[in-house]
């Protein structure tokens, strides 16, 4: 582990600074002051965690632009003296981006083990990032007005969200690309409400238009590269007659910083196609949608944005 730490009154002071200085719609996607200050009480539970099993950990100062300069290079010199370390679990390395890998049952279950398996170690971090996840997606849903009553999740995976739309009353319907995955998923949604999966890409989905109120789609949008991330922003408004509720890898400066290291440790990232904050608007507006929330979902160990998008006109009566 990793840990970037400033004296807090300093983060203060250049969190309202910077806050200044920014639009109407930028503002949005800022955590106010005392969610931000929460994130290092998590940081802090994770060291503590880390270090009582005997795990490794390096902490820097870091107090400008010139010193995280430094610190970056510090820790750059420290990993590149540590052995490779294997890609060996999903969630604990790259994420793959050979849609190939997706359909390899192994991998599947190794998914499945690290985002809905039992608390393990190794897998902590993915464990921490599917748990809030869930929790973020479901307030994000009793949210949404009116309440969703047909749902695409998309992609389904595992059967990631299952437990969440099980405590709904709405009719779901869950679509992969990947036939492993699917497989695994089978008996995990609620039966009485759940109509089956569709197996295709979500850059073309097997669906009329505004078949669903609300689509669902977290952790795919990181993975893929820019002109397929824009194809399918459209797709799922196509779909959808009212709410998507999706997840993007946003890039910020901690989080170049963040995945510059983690490139260094693992030879690869869980977020290869992170997004400029300017562009995703873009291409949110450009799609028919605009954004109604956001949520944050680890910034500390996750570069994830949960949003709330409604499609233009969707509110007019």
């Amino acid at each position: 582990m990793i840990r970037v730490d400033t004296p807090l009154e300093l983060v203060e002071a250049r969190l309202l600074e910077r806050r200044q200085r920014l639009g109407p719609i930028q503002r949005r996607l800022e955590l106010n002051l005392k969610t931000s200050f929460e994130q290092v009480k998590i940081v802090e539970m994770l060291s503590e965690m880390l270090a009582s099993q005997g795990q490794r950990s390096m902490k820097i100062g870091c107090f400008d632009e010139r010193s995280l300069t430094a610190a970056t290079e510090k820790v750059l010199a420290e990993v590149r003296s540590m052995p490779v370390r294997p890609v060996d679990d999903a969630g604990t390395a790259e994420g793959p981006n050979d849609e190939r890998q997706y359909q390899d049952r192994t991998f599947a279950r190794r998914y499945l083990t690290a985002y809905a398996g039992p608390f393990r170690l190794k897998t902590l971090a993915a464990w921490m990032i599917a748990t809030l996840e869930r929790r973020h997606v479901a307030r994000a849903l009793k949210q949404c007005q009116p309440p969703p009553a047909v749902l695409l999740d998309v992609p389904c995976g595992t059967g990631k969200l299952a437990k969440v739309l099980a405590t709904m009353e709405t009719e779901v319907v869950g679509a992969d690309l990947s036939t492993a995955m699917i497989e695994l998923a089978r008996g995990a949604y609620p039966t009485s409400r759940f109509h089956g999966f569709a197996c295709g890409s979500a850059e073309q989905l097997p669906f009329r238009t505004a078949a669903f109120d609300t689509v669902v789609c977290l952790r795919l949008m990181h993975l893929v590269p820019p002109a397929s991330r824009r194809n399918i922003t459209k797709e799922l408004a196509r779909v959808t007659s009212r709410h998507v509720i999706v997840s993007f890898g946003v890039l910020t400066s901690f989080q170049l910083f963040r995945l510059k290291i983690r490139r260094a440790i693992v030879r690869g990232t869980s977020a290869p196609h992170p997004v400029r904050f300017a562009d995703l608007q873009t291409e949110i507006e450009e799609a028919g949608l605009h954004i109604t929330q956001w949520r944050r979902i680890l910034p500390a160990l996750s570069c994830e944005y949960l949003l709330t998008l409604e499609k233009v006109g969707a509110g007019r009566v």
